[in-house]
């Protein structure tokens, strides 16, 4: 029988959410509600609300003693702590200064306390996990633990049922039948003192049979306001472990697997820095060859222009030399030509004087 909120009618036949056992038990209790027996009324349904006290007693013991909740709230938090301590973008741009400022040194001995300090966070973080998994053990058993006591307090939530029920079929009978009688009874007899003081110990008793219906009320809103309680633990619990479960399955094999994969990037970004550097020194070199080659073009071009010039210059010595040559041959030429000339002339000179030396001679 589920947790119902309606309240136990006046009889049983008229409570449809009573089984037929429930209602005879109903019958059977209000029996037993005795008005010649008042002090029965101070045990009636004591025993079910003493179970419910020490369900509540044992609830509040599984809360002090474990306290896994905050534990595993703890753990949660250094965990994140962790995973914050090592922050990928900052690892994969060394040129904002965290690597050299967290870890100091050369390259080298950045990559090799990353990897230390990587295996450390792992180690502590498998220790976490250790920790969180044994927690959820526990509180697997708390939460096993907790069916037991909701059953029990479903029990004893439907036992109050009972006995509510069984107090009102008293009540509405003492105040229905029996008083009205009494009450009839005194009135015949002229007020006799015995047949009042009958009718005040019947008013008085069902008095306290309405207080004592009022307490197993209580009770039973107690034990209706528990099994929220116990649902919203044992949910808080299931939360809990589920996020345990992620944490230990999903979340930490992730941050190792995305670890790998950082000191990967990391190795590759020192291949890059090495080629980056690699082209930039072929490109300065190209660079220096370029400008040497430029240089020497522009020496061989002024070298050539220089030659040329030179050419230039021996070719136009060459012809003011030929220039000379011919003038002077021409000159010697002409001086021939007139020694010749005046050759001939002393010749015809020299013959002339001769013949005329000749002719003197006769002449003698």
């Amino acid at each position: 029988m589920e947790y119902s909120t309606k309240d136990p009618v006046s009889t049983s036949d008229a409570n449809p959410s009573l089984s037929l056992e429930q209602k005879i038990r109903v019958k059977e209790l209000a029996r037993l509600i005795s008005p010649a027996h008042p002090h029965t009324l101070v045990h009636y349904g004591a025993d079910m609300q003493d179970k419910l006290a020490r369900l509540a007693d044992n609830m509040l013991n599984q809360v002090r003693s474990h306290q896994a909740e905050e534990q595993i709230g703890a753990i949660l938090h250094a965990l994140l702590d962790k995973l914050r301590e090592i922050n990928p973008d900052e690892l994969l741009t060394p040129q904002r200064g965290f690597i050299a400022r967290l870890f100091g040194g050369s390259s080298a001995k950045v990559k090799q306390k990353l990897l230390v300090r990587c295996q450390r966070t792992n180690h502590e973080m498998e220790r976490m996990a250790d920790t969180l998994e044994r927690l959820r053990h526990q509180m697997l058993r708390d939460t096993t633990m907790l069916d037991v006591l909701y059953a029990k307090n479903r029990e004893y939530f439907n036992e109050l049922n009972v006995y509510i029920a069984a107090a009102r079929e008293k009540l509405e009978e003492v105040r229905e039948h029996m008083i009205p009688i009494l009450r009839e009874t005194a009135e015949k007899s002229g007020n006799d003192p015995l047949q009042i003081q009958k009718l005040m110990d019947m008013e008085r008793f069902a008095d306290r049979l309405e207080q004592k219906l009022q307490d197993l009320l209580i009770s039973q809103t107690i034990a209706l306001q528990t099994a929220p309680q116990i649902r919203l633990i044992q949910e808080n619990h299931g939360i809990l472990m589920e996020k345990i479960h992620s944490s230990v399955l999903s979340t930490i094999p992730l941050w190792k697997s995305q670890m790998v994969i950082l000191l990967s990037l990391l190795r590759q970004q020192d291949a890059l820095l090495v080629q980056r550097q690699t082209s930039q020194a072929v490109g300065e070199a190209l660079k220096r060859n370029t400008e040497v080659l430029q240089k020497n073009a522009r020496k061989t071009f002024d070298e050539q222009e220089r030659t040329t010039a030179e050419l230039s210059a021996f070719k136009e010595t060459q012809e003011e030399l030929m220039a000379v040559l011919e003038e002077t041959l021409h000159i010697q030429q002409e001086g021939s030509e007139k020694r010749r000339r005046i050759e001939q002339e002393l010749g015809h000179i020299e013959q002339r004087t001769g013949d005329k030396s000749k002719h003197t001679s006769h002449i003698i």
